[in-house]
């Protein structure tokens, strides 16, 4: 059940390529990279950009994909990259395939582990 319009995104771009790079990082790697998104005043789309690119290789996106949809990501990255992140397009499918249902499925099964006094 998505509760917003079909043409806005739920999360900003930047929190979904952020999601989307995690998964490809090591858990000190994701310390690191968090702690440095933290400590940094991101203003602008480039800062962000600047960071991403220490700690990861976009063209992991196209060259190995955890799954098929990242390689919109790098595209957006690549040919969308303006000073702003636009809300549209690959990103905005990116969110609806894959971070929307893996949200929707994980509170699922939060909500039957607490249904079932398990939290």
């Amino acid at each position: 059940m998505i509760l917003f319009g079909k043409n806005t995104m739920k999360y900003s771009p930047r929190y979904v390529i952020y999601l989307a790079i995690i998964k490809y990082l090591r858990e000190e790697q994701i310390a690191c990279f968090n702690y440095e998104l933290q400590h940094t005043s991101i203003r602008e789309t480039q800062q962000f950009l600047n960071i991403v690119e220490r700690y990861f290789d976009t063209d992991l996106f196209k060259n190995k994909p955890l799954v098929w949809q990242d390689i919109w990501l790098y595209y957006y990255l690549k040919r969308d990259e303006k000073s702003t992140f636009c809300k549209k397009g690959l990103v905005q499918q990116y969110e609806k395939e894959i971070i929307l249902p893996k949200n929707i499925a994980f509170k699922e099964m939060y909500d039957s582990y607490m249904i079932l006094g398990l939290g």
